[in-house]
């Protein structure tokens, strides 16, 4: 890296242009970034009487031009470079590579994706073996962190299922729910598993943090949008003491509780038609999931109602004993079926 390799270009507003990080080419960005995260950067100088993390400005580049800008591009390109030779030299960590995956924990980037990815896999596959790789679980953690920023756990996403396995390893089991549950109502969805996986001594702590992120995300919504609401729709899942916790988790943060002294939800089976209605009707699906019953019901939507088989807000439905054929069939009747706080439901 050559003082006359690089040119800062300070635009009008004072901000600087990262033009010049695309112009300055990318074997010189990749140097620079990998000696500003060692520590030592003769262009912008990191402030040690503030405590300066040289990461900060990284991210305030990148923040600033936005992901597709070239020059942002240029160090997304060179953050995958340090982080290839640092797996390459592990357990050696370079003296770089806590910035880099502090940086990393900051912003997302369009090339990281793939590389924390498969750390996460084969921490699922053998956690033991990774953390001796990166010398220990301090270490493998902050990975952890900055995968959840680079790959998140989402329905669709590659990394799922590994985030999905990484759930069951206890040390792993909060940070894998944070991953997967890119909303409350996900969360929920693993809360079981969750809290079967936990280390007893964390799961209280964790829970009532949990809870207060939920409550300050939904304030001022009620009926099927509310904590209580969409923990209600998962009552079934859930065992009396995580019940007992969570209720105890919302009152602790001000709000009414979501089990105690409330009535059973109802959970009704809901049955999709199969296409063309070869098979009259496929075999019921117990769907606690507020997103997934929204899902089946705009697929269901879609549907033409086969006459033998009761049909209301577009949807087949099956509940208890099947109606039959003669039945009555009116708008309260089945009204009753769709579970109370749930959409489509009463508030």
């Amino acid at each position: 890296m050559t003082q006359d390799a690089f040119k800062p270009t300070i635009r009008k507003d004072g901000t600087l242009d990262p033009e010049c990080f695309a112009q300055a080419g990318q074997r010189w960005v990749t140097e620079w970034l990998r000696a500003r995260l060692s520590g030592t950067d003769p262009y912008f100088p990191i402030d040690l009487r503030s405590d300066e993390d040289p990461e900060a400005l990284v991210a305030g580049i990148l923040r600033d031009a936005g992901l597709v800008h070239p020059g942002s591009c240029f160090i997304a390109r060179a953050v995958l470079s340090l982080l290839e030779r640092a797996r390459k030299v592990a357990p050696r960590v370079p003296r770089y590579f806590g910035s880099l995956v502090a940086l990393c924990e900051l912003t997302p980037l369009p090339t990281t994706g793939p590389w924390f990815a498969r750390e996460v896999r084969e921490l699922a596959a053998d956690s033991d073996r990774l953390e001796k790789r990166w010398g220990g679980y301090e270490q493998a953690k902050e990975i952890v962190f900055a995968a959840m920023v680079q790959c998140p756990g989402l329905p669709s996403a590659a990394s799922r299922e590994a985030w999905e396995a990484l759930l069951m390893i206890p040390r792993y089991a909060t940070l894998a729910l944070l991953a997967v549950g890119t909303s409350f109502r996900e969360e929920a969805r693993h809360l079981k598993d969750w809290w079967h996986h936990c280390p007893a001594g964390d799961r209280e702590r964790d829970l009532d943090q949990m809870i207060f992120t939920a409550l300050k995300a939904h304030a001022g919504n009620n009926g099927g949008t509310s904590v209580q609401a969409i923990l209600r729709c998962m009552a079934r899942r859930y065992p009396p003491d995580l019940k007992e916790a969570l209720d105890h988790a919302l009152v602790a943060n001000g709000a009414d509780p979501a089990f105690e002294g409330a009535e059973p939800p109802y959970e009704p089976v809901f049955s999709p038609v199969a296409e063309g209605f070869q098979d009259s009707i496929q075999k019921p699906l117990l769907l606690n999931d507020l997103q997934a019953k929204q899902n089946i019901l705009q697929k269901a939507e879609r549907l033409v109602e086969p006459a033998p088989f009761t049909v209301y807000k577009g949807i087949p439905l099956q509940y208890g004993p099947l109606f039959t054929a003669h039945e009555p069939k009116t708008a309260q009747s089945l009204e009753a079926l769709v579970p109370k706080g749930c959409p489509g439901g009463k508030a």
